[in-house]
C-alpha cells in the first residue's frame, strides 16, 4: 500500500533544513533547473548525497526534523528507520514524504549519468538561499544525468519530454557560459598600453590631411645669348 501523505512542496524549507544540519549534498533535478533560471514546475526536491557514515548521521538528524517517511508501494512494510544513520548508510536511494513536500536523497553510484560524488561536488555551483549555502549541480553534469534518464525504456513519456526540454535549456546555458568565458579571455589578452588604431582611413567624416608634394627647384630664367 502506498502512503498518500504528501505535503505541498516548499523546496527552500527542505534545502535549508538539510543545510542547517550540514548535510553534504548537491541539488539536481527540477529544483536545480529552477535555480539555473529555467521556468518550470517540479513535484519534489532531488539531491545526491555523500554516502559516508558521518554524512548519514547529519542526514538522519535532518530527516527527523522534517518528519520524513518512506514513500512508495508497501513503503510501510520495509521497516526502515530514517533517523537511524546506520540503516541509511547501508541503504541506497531514499524517496520520502516530508512536512515540506517530497524529497529524494540519492547515491551517485545509483544515479544514472552521475559522476563520482567528489567530482559532482567539485564542479557544483554555490548559491545562497535564505542564508544557507547550497550546492547546485553544474549544467554539464545535469545534461549527462538527464540524457541517461531520457534513455530509460520505462520512462513515462511526459517525463522524457521534460528531460529533453531541460537538456535544450542546459545546452543554451553552457553555450552562453562558454561565450562569456571566451570574451573574458580576449579582454585579458588585450594590451591596455597599446595606442588605439587610427580610424581616419575608414571614417568618411575625418578631415583629410594636406598632401605633401615635392617642391620643384626654381626655373632658370636666364636666356642663352
Amino acid at each position: 500500500m502506498e502512503s498518500s501523505r504528501s505535503a505541498p512542496l516548499d523546496a527552500a524549507e527542505l534545502l535549508t533544513a538539510l543545510a542547517r544540519h550540514d548535510v553534504d549534498c548537491v541539488l539536481i533535478g527540477g529544483a536545480a533547473m529552477q535555480v539555473h533560471g529555467h521556468v518550470r514546475t517540479t513535484q519534489d526536491v532531488d539531491v545526491v548525497a555523500a554516502w559516508t557514515a558521518e554524512n548519514m548521521r547529519a542526514l538522519a538528524a535532518a530527516l527527523d526534523e522534517l518528519d520524513a517517511t518512506i514513500r512508495g508501494v508497501d513503503a510501510d512494510l520495509l521497516g526502515i528507520d530514517l533517523t537511524d544513520a546506520r540503516q541509511l548508510h547501508a541503504g541506497g536511494n531514499f524517496l520520502m514524504h516530508t512536512r515540506f513536500g517530497d524529497l529524494d536523497v540519492l547515491a551517485a553510484e545509483q544515479t544514472a549519468g552521475a559522476p563520482p560524488y567528489e567530482q559532482l561536488r567539485a564542479r557544483a555551483i554555490t548559491v545562497e538561499i535564505r542564508g544557507a549555502r547550497l550546492l547546485i549541480a553544474d549544467p554539464e553534469d545535469l545534461i549527462r544525468m538527464k540524457s541517461a534518464a531520457a534513455r530509460f525504456r520505462d520512462r513515462p513519456e511526459a517525463k522524457r519530454r521534460q528531460d529533453l526540454d531541460d537538456i535544450t535549456v542546459l545546452e543554451r546555458l553552457r553555450a552562453e557560459r562558454d561565450a562569456a568565458a571566451a570574451a573574458r579571455v580576449l579582454d585579458a589578452t588585450r594590451d591596455p598600453t597599446a595606442a588605439p588604431e587610427s580610424t581616419s582611413e575608414h571614417d568618411p567624416t575625418a578631415r583629410p590631411r594636406p598632401s605633401r608634394t615635392r617642391r620643384q627647384p626654381p626655373q632658370d630664367r636666364r636666356r642663352s645669348r
